[in-house]
């Protein structure tokens, strides 16, 4: 299993990444919420924010 472990500082990328995305998903939730009479399918984009962010940090999954 020591082949699928990440370095410590890319472990700390990905999480920074994945929060990041998750805090651009609330923001835009919240957004939609408060100006759509009609918002809750907006939750199935949140995986795409997420990704988003990973992408944009650059992450590279290598096993």
């Amino acid at each position: 299993m020591e082949q699928f472990k990440f370095d410590p500082k890319d472990g700390e990328t990905i999480v920074h990444a994945i929060v990041e995305g998750y805090r651009d998903y609330i923001d835009h939730r919240k957004d939609r919420n408060a100006n759509m009479k009609i918002s809750s399918a907006f939750a199935w984009t949140k995986g795409n924010f997420i990704e988003s962010k990973i992408a944009e940090f650059r992450v590279k999954f290598i096993l």
